[in-house]
């Protein structure tokens, strides 16, 4: 029995070692593909324009990603916040100015597998966006100023890990995106997709 019993404490052992969480903060930049921007304004028309999106990561609040998971056996699962942002390039009327810029934040809950250091993670969550716009001269109206749920999104992303002691490591990634939004503006809404490929470095802390 007691024998037994030290060969269960033997096997508990390093799987309860292997079990951990993990909190991880990054920072990079991020290309967005060219889409459309629909504008849904009231007693007009669909009005569609091709976009041109920028990130511009570190004008104003920064592009960045946090994320934190369990990892047990060489799976994870993770909650992720990606700081996207948008700025249109190219407006024309009746677009002045639209921005996503304090965050089209994709937030997401992942799978990710593991081994020897690399990851690869598929994540499904949705868009939280904070649009910044001025249609006809109009910003969009004050009760619409602040964040809004829309949306789903799609972010698939490969990374690797490098120690920097037992339990801090430095990590990269690259990834992709597909989301879609639908925000406020004045007198409607606006359809925003974006497709983007993002690349990160930052640290991690594994608890």
């Amino acid at each position: 029995m007691r024998t037994a019993l030290l060969a269960l404490l033997g096997l508990a052992a390093p799987l309860a070692a292997a079990s951990e969480w993990r909190i991880e903060a990054a920072t990079g930049t991020a290309h967005n593909f060219g889409s459309s921007l629909t504008l849904e304004l009231t007693g007009r028309p669909e009005t569609q324009l091709d976009a041109d999106w920028e990130t511009r990561p570190f004008d104003g609040a920064i592009y960045y990603s946090l994320r934190v998971s369990r990892f047990e056996r060489g799976g994870g699962w993770e909650l992720q916040l990606l700081h996207h942002k948008l700025y249109l390039a190219n407006p024309s009327p009746p677009v002045g100015r639209f921005e996503v810029s304090h965050g089209y934040n994709l937030v997401t809950v992942a799978r990710a597998l593991e081994r020897d250091g690399f990851t690869g993670r598929v994540g499904l969550g949705v868009v939280v966006a904070h649009p910044e716009t001025l249609i006809d001269g109009q910003a969009q109206p004050a009760d619409h100023s602040g964040y809004v749920l829309t949306g789903p999104a799609v972010v698939l992303g490969a990374g690797r890990t490098l120690d920097l002691g037992r339990r801090v490591f430095l990590h990269g990634e690259i990834a992709l995106s597909a989301a879609w939004a639908r925000v406020p503006v004045a007198n409607g809404r606006a359809r925003v997709p974006n497709w983007a490929a993002h690349a990160l470095v930052g640290l991690g802390v594994r608890l």
